[in-house]
């Protein structure tokens, strides 16, 4: 009923590109699509509300990286399709760790 994706935030701007062609996927208007606008409508489509939110990874881990999270929530089928079910992103505190607190030094 839920999932939670995560990847680079780079994929908000990768073209797509077709399987069966090495050039980037385009809309009707001729504009190329992105992988993520592909990902997206192809989760949409099997019926999931599509959350997404690049955040730092700092606050969880020893390393600044940004990180694309994906949250995708079913579709009830017994209510109005057109409400969107309410999701927040949760705010993440850095925990200021840094490779010394997590490596073993034994």
């Amino acid at each position: 009923k839920a999932f939670l994706l995560e990847n680079v935030p780079g994929l908000l701007t990768t073209p797509a590109f077709s399987s069966s062609s090495s050039s980037p996927t385009t809309t009707t208007s001729s504009t190329p699509t992105t992988a993520w606008q592909e990902i997206e409508k192809a989760l949409q489509k099997v019926g999931y509300h599509v959350y997404m939110e690049a955040i730092s990874s700092r606050g969880l881990t020893s390393q600044a990286r940004k990180r694309l999270y994906i949250v995708g929530l079913l579709q009830d089928k017994t209510r109005n399709k057109t409400s969107k079910p309410s999701f927040q992103f949760p705010f993440m505190p850095d925990l200021k760790l840094r490779a010394m607190d997590v490596l073993h030094t034994q």
